[in-house]
Formats: structure tokens, C-alpha cells, sequence
């Protein structure tokens, strides 16, 4: 992305230690609805990464 000077769409939930400074997220004027989720096997234990990545939608599901 930045090495390109693109950009792309996505969630907006990108944590800032991953980029800085250097990308930011901004949310699009549009109707469009992006839905974001997991599948999990019922057997399989989420990572810690993992359970950040679910305490980050669950922090944006409250917010709406």
C-alpha cells in the first residue's frame, strides 16, 4: 500500500502498531455495507491474536 501510494477497502479496523502513521482508515460516504465475522471450529482454540481480533469487532458492534 504504501509503497504503491494505493489504497484499498476494508473494515477500518486496522490496529495502528500494525502501520503508524502511514496508512490511514477513512470511512466512505456510501450506502454499502461491509459485514465482517469469523468461522471457528468448534474444537479449535482461538490464538491470542486471535482473541484480539474478536474483542475488536465485538468493540465496534457495541459502538453501533
Amino acid at each position: 500500500m504504501i509503497g504503491l501510494n494505493g489504497y484499498t477497502i476494508s473494515s477500518g479496523i486496522f490496529p495502528k502498531y500494525l502501520h503508524g502513521d502511514d496508512i490511514i482508515a477513512a470511512p466512505l460516504n456510501v450506502d454499502e455495507l461491509i459485514r465482517v465475522g469469523i468461522i471457528q471450529h468448534k474444537d479449535v482454540t482461538l490464538s491470542q491474536l486471535g482473541e484480539i481480533y474478536m474483542d475488536a469487532l465485538k468493540n465496534v458492534k457495541q459502538k453501533l
